[in-house]
């Protein structure tokens, strides 16, 4: 049986198809546009600033488990463990004193090696031991533990860190919920001596640089902190932010020290990021302070 089509049906009907041919006006999809832009613009931010707080995270986790990595080795193998880090310009005395003579000494093969770590400055670290368990006393047989490492991208020593015989910087602690105001005091890095004989870029390298370290004891102590009282804590301030490196044709590092910028500025100080190594224990920890 057929069913009979009203002329309002039809009506109904034919207004439908006008509707869905109408589709949106240009007034309509230009304000749809504008709402996605302005919903980008305030994602965007957010999103930066997230990436950037898990790659300080990951830096913070990868630090803590090097630095227990050392104190394990140095107890395991009853000896100091050296963690040595890539200062800027290590190939002159802009870093240090003697270390444009410990390049300009270097064999050809090692400064090819150390040519590797134009791009690793305030990112990079190692570690080293100058004797082992069974050696004659006296005696050394330097070894590198590890390749040399770096921080994950976005995340940086700052440059204070690594001034040679530089005043200690004072980072600003709120204490809650109350004044007095409290502070962490750190220092820059010690830097090794010729007579500690650590060789640098490799066990056959050169003896004579002067580099930034941390170092453990055998029984897993800090001991390349002091201050008047005796060894005191080390802290690591951990900067977010760009440290961009110079790379000549085929991409090969040179020796240029890298372009620097805190992203937000001053963060190393600011919203600060310590990581902060016990002397007796030899234990690492976060500190963290950010901005309100």
């Amino acid at each position: 049986m057929k069913r009979s089509v009203s002329s309002g049906d039809m009506r109904k009907c034919r207004r439908t198809r006008s509707t869905l041919a109408a589709g949106f006006t240009l007034l309509e999809l230009l304000a749809v546009i504008v709402i996605m832009g302005l919903l980008a613009a305030l994602a965007v931010p957010a999103l930066k600033t997230f990436g950037q707080a898990e790659a300080q995270a990951a830096g913070s986790r990868q630090l803590l488990d090097d630095l227990g990595r050392a104190r394990q080795w140095a107890m395991s193998q009853r000896t100091t463990v050296y963690m040595l880090f890539v200062p800027p310009a290590f190939w002159s005395d802009n870093s240090a004193p003697g270390n444009e003579r410990a390049w300009n000494n270097l064999p050809s093969t090692e400064r090819t090696k150390a040519a590797r770590l134009f791009d690793k400055q305030l990112i990079g670290y190692n570690f080293v031991t100058v004797r082992s368990v069974g050696d004659q006393p006296g005696a050394q047989h330097p070894r590198y533990l590890s390749e040399w490492r770096v921080l994950p991208e976005g995340i940086f020593i700052p440059t204070w860190k690594f001034t040679y015989n530089g005043p200690p910087v004072r980072i600003a602690d709120p204490a809650p919920p109350l004044p007095p105001q409290r502070y962490h005091v750190v220092s820059p890095f010690r830097w090794t001596t010729p007579e500690m004989g650590i060789p640098f870029p490799s066990v056959t390298g050169s003896k004579e640089f002067r580099l930034p370290f941390l170092a453990f004891n055998h029984s897993g102590q800090l001991v390349s902190e002091t201050g008047p009282g005796g060894w005191q804590d080390a802290f690591i301030p951990l900067a977010r932010g760009v440290v961009s490196a110079s790379y000549g044709v085929g991409g090969v590092p040179q020796a240029v020290i890298p372009a620097v910028s805190e992203r937000p500025p001053g963060n190393s100080t600011n919203a600060f990021h310590l990581i902060c190594v016990e002397w007796l224990t030899g234990r690492a920890r976060v500190i963290r302070q950010e901005v309100q």
